[in-house]
């Protein structure tokens, strides 16, 4: 196939300047040799606004008193990021007009005598638009404080009901936390080494550890007591996890086994199940 017959795509993105720089830094950008075209828009000036609001208001067949238009455009200067103040007032105001007009008086009365219409218009009433992109950045943040150790974390589960949370960390404990405060549910359950895996029952009374100390272990989730002897292996475990009705758990290690093991008393129930090679 002939190069002036392969279809080109052009792919475009839009970022607010305010991101730039944190974009630029991130693994997302690849364009370290300046492959990328780039166009650098200012915000929009008064004029360019004003043509804006007045197009609209034709298009839509309604009358926007000039005076109204005057009044946004000179608190929209005072306000950062003026188009979705704008966008977000004017959704308002159409809601508030007199048959085909929109009113200088319908905008001040937005107003609660300390923020200009336009932002408090976009503070008491956010339009769907802006509601979803508000939970899309909260989406991202944090529901609790962080559960911290004094190593890394190597993971982190929930409860099966939700309400706990279970990490496994480097500095050789794990921990159960209260998912909605971060505050310890239990003490450290110690390991003789870094602690790599950590797993709730699936009824969520018991919490199962996998450790380089060649161990895994079984604790009571409310206490933090061990309840088994350790499950021990000849090398470092690498994972651990109960079987589904919660009897049973079991082990891999670095000993080239994986084992079951009775979940009440920490005996095994079967031989080593060998496994080919370093995993």
């Amino acid at each position: 196939m002939h190069d002036d017959a392969l279809i080109r795509r052009r792919d475009m993105f839009a970022l607010r300047a305010d991101f730039y720089g944190a974009f630029m830094t991130s693994s997302l950008w690849t364009d370290n040799d300046g492959r990328i075209s780039r166009i650098d828009l200012g915000p929009p000036s008064s004029d360019s606004l004003r043509v804006g609001i007045e197009r609209l208001a034709r298009d839509l067949d309604v009358y926007v008193q000039p005076e109204l238009v005057s009044r946004l455009l000179d608190d929209a200067a005072r306000e950062p990021g003026a188009l979705p103040l704008l966008q977000e007032t004017l959704f308002q105001l159409w809601g508030k007009r007199t048959e085909r007009l929109l009113a200088l008086t319908d905008y001040q009365a937005l107003s609660n005598g300390t923020r200009t219409g336009l932002a408090f218009a976009v503070g008491s009433m956010p339009s769907a638009s802006l509601r979803m992109l508000f939970a899309q950045a909260t989406r991202n943040l944090p529901v609790s404080p962080l559960l911290r150790h004094q190593g890394d974390v190597m993971s982190a589960a929930f409860s099966p009901d939700g309400t706990r949370v279970v990490t496994a960390s480097k500095d050789k404990t794990a921990r159960v936390w209260d998912a909605a405060t971060g505050k310890p549910v239990t003490g450290p359950l110690e390991h003789q080494d870094l602690v790599v895996s950590a797993a709730f029952s699936p009824d969520g009374a018991r919490v199962v550890t996998a450790s380089d100390d060649k161990t895994a272990r079984v604790w009571n989730a409310a206490t933090g007591k061990p309840l088994t002897e350790p499950l021990q292996h000849q090398a470092a475990v690498r994972s651990a996890a109960f079987s589904r009705d919660g009897m049973r758990v079991v082990t891999a290690s670095y000993d080239q086994t994986a084992r079951v093991w009775d979940a009440a008393t920490g005996k095994p129930l079967t031989g080593p199940l060998s496994i080919r090679g370093r995993w």
